[in-house]
């Protein structure tokens, strides 16, 4: 379960480094991109989480050289305003490539398609076709992590 830090008033940006606290460690994640309009939600932030536990938030630059834990998710600025994501830094992005994601489109029918909502093969990294926040990303990273939400 994501445990609240402090609020981050400020706007987010592409390559922000933000910090997600799980009680007994902290997580990081980035922001890879911003604005750019996803299943028809104008401007969601899409971000990536790094597999890497730490038991401070300073421990961030570790983090960077890990892999993902999850398929990059779009969300809306809650959880950075409501200070469960607070950014601690910035950096250039470490996002994924197009080629190794797809989405799960639940409707009308259940399809894998690519960010523009093409039709696409099923992919090594599968995300939400949808708008998330800070509770489906804590709930992903949770299932993800075996850890109790």
């Amino acid at each position: 379960m994501l445990l609240p830090i402090r609020p981050y008033k400020k706007r987010v940006k592409i390559g922000d480094i933000f910090v997600l606290n799980l009680g007994d460690f902290y997580l990081f994640g980035q922001v890879v991109d911003t604005g750019k309009p996803f299943a028809r939600f104008s401007k969601p932030h899409k971000v990536v989480i790094f597999n890497h536990k730490a038991k401070a938030e300073d421990e961030w630059s570790v983090a960077l050289k890990s892999d993902h834990l999850i398929a990059p998710h779009f969300i809306n600025n809650l959880g950075f305003s409501r200070g469960f994501m607070p950014v601690i830094a910035g950096c250039c992005p470490q996002d994924i490539s197009e080629e190794e994601v797809c989405y799960l489109k639940k409707f009308p029918s259940k399809k894998y398609v690519d960010q523009q909502g093409v039709p696409c093969e099923k992919r090594t990294f599968i995300g939400m076709y949808g708008l998330g926040n800070y509770l489906t990303l804590g709930d992903l990273v949770s299932n993800a992590l075996e850890v109790s939400r």
